[in-house]
Order: C-alpha cells, then sequence, then structure tokens
C-alpha cells in the first residue's frame, strides 16, 4: 500500500511478470482520504485495475557482484544484484522453473541468461580454476 497525494495506491500481484506460473494478473486499487472524497470512493469501491509486469532486460551495465569464480565446472557468483530499477534486486541461480538467471562457462567468462522476471544475456568475468589432477 502506497499513500500518493491524497489517496491511497494498494497493488496486488505485482511481484512477477504477467503469466509467471499462473499466477494472477497484477492490479491495484485505489482509495482517496478525506470526507470530501466519499462519493468517489464510493465509485471506485470493489474496483481493480490491471497493469502488466514485463521481464527487464538482463546486461551487464545493470549487474553488481561482489566475487565470480569457477571451481571445477561449478559457479559461484557472491552478491549478484541486478540495478536496473527504483532499487537493487538481489539475484538468485535457476533450480528447476524457479530463479531469474540460467548461468553457463565459456573461458574465462560467465554467460548469464535471464528466465522468468529477466530476459537477454549478460557475460561476466570470471576466475577459472582446473580441477587439480590426482
Amino acid at each position: 500500500e502506497e499513500i500518493r497525494n491524497g489517496f491511497k495506491v494498494k497493488f496486488k500481484n505485482n511481484q512477477y511478470v504477467n503469466g509467471y506460473k499462473g499466477k494472477p494478473t497484477p492490479s491495484f486499487s485505489l482509495k482517496w482520504k478525506g470526507k470530501a472524497n466519499k462519493a468517489v470512493n464510493a465509485a471506485f469501491k470493489g474496483k481493480s485495475f490491471s497493469f502488466t509486469i514485463l521481464p527487464a532486460e538482463l546486461v551487464t551495465s545493470k549487474l553488481t557482484m561482489k566475487k565470480a569464480v569457477v571451481k571445477n565446472g561449478k559457479i559461484k557468483l557472491s552478491g549478484l544484484k541486478y540495478s536496473g530499477g527504483a532499487k537493487a534486486v538481489k539475484l538468485k541461480p535457476q533450480k528447476g522453473s524457479k530463479g531469474d538467471y540460467a548461468a553457463a562457462v565459456s573461458d574465462n567468462s560467465i554467460i548469464l541468461t535471464g528466465v522468468n522476471n529477466f530476459y537477454g544475456t549478460a557475460v561476466i568475468s570470471a576466475q577459472v580454476s582446473e580441477p587439480k589432477e590426482e
């Protein structure tokens, strides 16, 4: 719920892109403050307005992280965040149908491909450690 200039905005189902895993469509409702707005509130009572959430583009320039390491084929990204919106969002690796990105290794780079709430590809440098010979 957000309070704006004289009215409240209440959001519902606004965390995922439209169509994500059958989640309901994002919507919002409005309520004006003050006794003078009784007629307006009565007109809007029980009404909600749907809107669209589109996936964000996953690009290298909008990513920050503490450390990227590839060791024995396993990718570890510490503190990976996306800063393309109002506030930075911590990104999670894809596990099954959940997560924000799929990761692959190519030379000394990690290639991130956006999934679910993200689309596009970003390439980041990484330390690649070869497996120890026994």
